[in-house]
């Protein structure tokens, strides 16, 4: 039997008792050739099934698994690349879908490996919840495997809220720490640090505040010797952040600016509106649609991290040379 093999679960956590589409197995691997081998065979058996196959994980392992894949025919990204800002791997995976048909998929996504920083991996571990939220009703298998030995011990502890169902050492079982995806995913669980001491701020509320805003940031770009295309995107991605503002978070906002230790430009835009869909940003743009605007901050940002309640609503951008 292979260790793949289906266990129903309520990946919804709502306490239905109907089989998801949606099965997400997470893996705890061990060494590199364990990881190789169980992908391998996850990805070769998707195959022989004539299942899509999408495998998403950090640089060198894309060549090592392709390599001993024995069927052509698999999806091969970069998850450094693809996943380098965490909210683009669930419309990268939309996009996947829908060019699949509705047919069974398959997904390889490894989005947390030794390097990224607390922030990042913050991401990473609540995209992985919403995969479960995102995907719920979607005849696709998700495989996300872990460096049990090298990932922080917080990190492998997520890995069992977040899977029904987890393969270590070999077996896969039902995970008895699965918790309910909207508990794991909660901004109130995640809050964001203040601004360091010294960073600027400036408020906006009126069509001119924005032009003025976004010459001033455009100049804080420079300032931080990014790289002119990149002062572009940072320029076209905070306005289009302090736009929703003006338009849904109350008329206008703030918006605080200062750079991290490692270089990077931080933006953060504060309003008094409440975001209350968790996909928000991940759905990708039909071939007809309008291109959702924090869907394009997300492809914009290294980073992008929201957080929304009662008091208002915080979007935290990252952007780097």
């Amino acid at each position: 039997m292979s260790i793949f093999e289906h266990h129903s679960v309520d990946s919804m956590g709502d306490g239905s008792s109907a089989v998801q589409s949606l099965r997400h197995l997470g893996l705890l691997y061990h060494s590199a050739a364990e990881f190789i081998d169980t992908v391998t065979s996850f990805v070769d058996e998707g195959l022989a099934a004539s299942q899509p196959v999408m495998v998403a994980v950090p640089g060198q392992k894309v060549a090592s698994i392709e390599a001993r894949v024995k069927t052509n025919g698999a999806h091969f990204v970069d998850m450094t690349e693809v996943g380098r800002n965490p909210g683009r791997v669930i419309p990268a995976v939309f996009e996947f879908l829908e060019q699949c048909g509705e047919g069974p998929a398959r997904f390889v996504g490894e989005p947390i490996w030794l390097g990224r920083d607390a922030e990042e991996i913050a991401e990473a571990i609540r995209h992985e919840a919403l995969i479960n939220v995102a995907f719920a009703r979607f005849p696709i298998t998700v495989l996300c495997p872990y460096d049990g030995d090298a990932l922080p011990a917080h990190v492998i502890d997520k890995s069992w809220q977040i899977h029904p169902a987890m393969i270590d050492g070999g077996h896969q079982r039902v995970s008895g720490e699965y918790r309910d995806p909207a508990v794991v995913y909660a901004d109130a669980a995640w809050p964001l640090p203040p601004p360091p001491s010294g960073a600027e701020v400036r408020d906006f509320s009126t069509d001119n505040d924005l032009s003025k805003m976004r010459a001033w940031v455009q100049r804080f770009g420079w300032a931080a010797d990014l790289s002119m295309d990149r002062v572009d995107d940072l320029v076209l991605a905070v306005s289009e952040v302090a736009g929703n503002s003006v338009r849904h978070g109350g008329g206008g906002g703030s918006l605080t600016m200062w750079c991290d230790d490692r270089g990077a430009v931080v933006s953060e835009v504060r309003d008094a509106g409440r975001i209350t869909d968790p996909l928000v940003g991940r759905y990708p743009p039909g071939p007809d649609a309008e291109v959702n605007g924090l869907w394009l901050v997300n492809q914009l940002c290294d980073l992008v991290e929201i957080r929304s309640g009662p008091s208002g609503t915080r979007v935290r951008l990252t952007i780097s040379s």
